[in-house]
């Protein structure tokens, strides 16, 4: 029996569990192979240290990511200086954009998966545990005899999504009723700044047929009593973006005719939400549709033209008012800061959040432009002379660039000192908000009046809007005076009683809007009606 060993190191969270879902899916295909994981915090080296000798597997598989990155490393040479046998195969972002440059940092690696790896890694483990030859095995790069760094031929993508079949999902702890499901791999979004590895020059979307995922979802519902799910696509889309009326018709009536009673959320992009789109977001949420994440990124044209967005100001200004006039709950994603941000850029983004009533508070306030290795927006960064580390290397910071304007960068220190000060429930609130929001609407307390749901209705909308009270109250504040030429520990000191009521006026507005909300999740708690909190 051999034995293969997922470590899978975290900062905040874990956002690539997806992936070593489909792995385990096609490595349990293979005879006399046994499969862990195994979950570790970044700063718990010796901890996964300890794994690998509790488990002494034959082989050990990492996702590297740029939060990981170090940790991953320093745990691959560790465990190679215990047990050399123990083969380490890598995959991920950092491993696939800079594979060379991985087998360079660290000496301990013997395998690295390009790209998708659900074939690959089924191929890679089958010629190890038969003592075949490295050559045979397209998409991975590995070490040589002489040392030198083989590249083999590239692995053709898998166009039939259906055939990688379910992700396994039993070997992930603190199993809750909420489960991501993804529907579909490539993207014609094309922002500059995104890190997935899809290929952008594929003309179509590979997607699932609406049938498996309807499968899917089935059996989360009888195997894990699903009662909420996550669509984790970019975008959700059943084949091509021309198709997205047709495909969310077919999956409504799917989900009609199957009878499923299940939540969801999904992910749009604001160009997609068209009249015809609103119509069939409409009749989601007669089936469950909670949510929708929007990431409009910025108020201003220039900055969507940075980021590679296909959609205009005018998609957005669109998209925010059709949604909020049809009461669908949608979340605004939001990069307020990137290297060439202006104080003008700045507060057109105030401008457009208040025009549309937004939710904002200091989490968005503070968002700011992450990169990534090998993405078209570093390049721009690195030949503007404002990019801190080397172009061709796996970046390990997301914000290790200079701002052009460096009072931006001392407005952006001041945002964030507040930050780091700041109560860290208000984001999960606001997204727990929306789905009890959703609770109500579908709950039997939705009278014909929809009493409850107008009622906090009300509630949230004056929580958004005292949030923005206060928080462009203070970037008013801090803006004027770095755009005045003021460092960042003089606003800090000169304005510290108006960030300390700032953050009093946060903590009791979020202490005040917890008691009203906790009212109506008591009530629907009774019936058994409150089905998620977006956990």
């Amino acid at each position: 029996m051999h034995k293969f060993l997922f470590v899978c190191f975290y900062s905040n969270f874990l956002d690539y569990l997806m992936s070593i879902g489909y792995l385990i899916t096609s490595l349990k295909r293979i005879e006399n192979l046994s499969i862990e994981v195994v979950y570790h915090h970044v700063d718990d080296i010796s901890g996964a240290i300890e794994s690998v000798k509790a488990n002494a597997p034959d082989f050990v598989g990492l996702s590297i990511v740029q939060l990981n990155f170090e940790a991953s490393l320093n745990f691959i040479n560790s465990v190679k200086q215990i047990n050399s046998d123990i083969k380490m195969i890598l995959g991920g972002h950092e491993p696939s954009k800079y594979p060379e440059e991985m087998f360079n940092m660290c000496s301990g690696i013997d395998v690295i998966c390009i790209g998708e790896a659900e074939e690959t890694l089924y191929e890679l483990v089958q010629i190890y545990i038969k003592k075949g030859s490295l050559h045979e095995c397209d998409g991975i790069c590995f070490r040589g005899d002489s040392g030198d760094i083989v590249f083999n031929q590239k692995r053709a993508l898998v166009h039939d999504l259906d055939s990688l079949g379910f992700p396994e999902r039993n070997y992930f702890k603190n199993h809750t009723d909420f489960f991501d499901v993804l529907v579909s791999r490539d993207c014609h979004g094309n922002c500059t700044f995104c890190c997935k590895l899809e290929d952008k020059t594929n003309q179509f979307i590979r997607s699932r047929s609406i049938s498996h995922v309807l499968d899917e979802i089935g059996m989360l519902i009888k195997d894990y009593g699903a009662k909420y799910i996550n669509f984790y696509d970019g975008t959700l889309t059943f084949g091509n973006d021309c198709d997205l009326v047709n495909g969310y018709e077919k999956f409504y009536e799917g989900m009609i005719i199957r009878g499923y009673k299940i939540h969801f959320s999904i992910f749009l992009r604001a160009e997609l939400i068209t009249d015809i789109v609103i119509e069939k977001l409409v009749k989601l949420r007669t089936i469950g549709l909670d949510v929708i994440f929007i990431g409009f990124e910025s108020g201003n044209s220039e900055d969507l033209k940075l980021y590679g967005k296909r959609a205009l100001l005018s998609d957005n200004e669109r998209a925010a008012s059709k949604l909020t006039h049809e009461n669908i709950p949608f979340m605004p994603g939001f990069i307020m800061f990137n290297p060439y941000s202006t104080f003008e850029k700045l507060r057109s983004n105030m401008a457009f959040i208040k025009k549309h009533s937004l939710y904002f508070n200091i989490n968005l306030l503070c968002t700011r432009l992450n990169i990534y290795s090998g993405t078209s927006i570093v390049n721009r960064i690195h030949s503007d002379g404002l990019l801190k580390c080397e172009i061709n290397k796996p970046i390990l910071s997301g914000h290790d660039y200079n701002f052009m304007d460096a009072k931006i960068g001392n407005a952006w220190i001041v945002f964030k000192s507040i930050l780091d000060s700041s109560p860290k429930e208000p984001f999960d609130m606001y997204l727990k908000a929306l789905t009890l929001y959703s609770n109500l609407y579908y709950s039997s307390h939705n009278d014909g009046k929809k009493t409850f749901v107008i009622e906090y209705q009300q509630l949230l909308n004056k929580y958004i809007s005292d949030n923005q009270t206060i928080c462009f109250n203070l970037m008013n504040v801090v803006l004027e005076k770095a755009e005045a030429g003021m460092g960042a520990n003089l606003i800090i000191l000169e304005e510290r009683d108006l960030i300390n009521n700032f953050l009093e006026s946060t903590k009791m507005l979020l202490s005040n809007f917890k008691m009203k909300h906790m009212y109506y999740a008591k009530i629907l708690t009774k019936t058994g009606e409150l089905y998620s909190y977006y956990n």
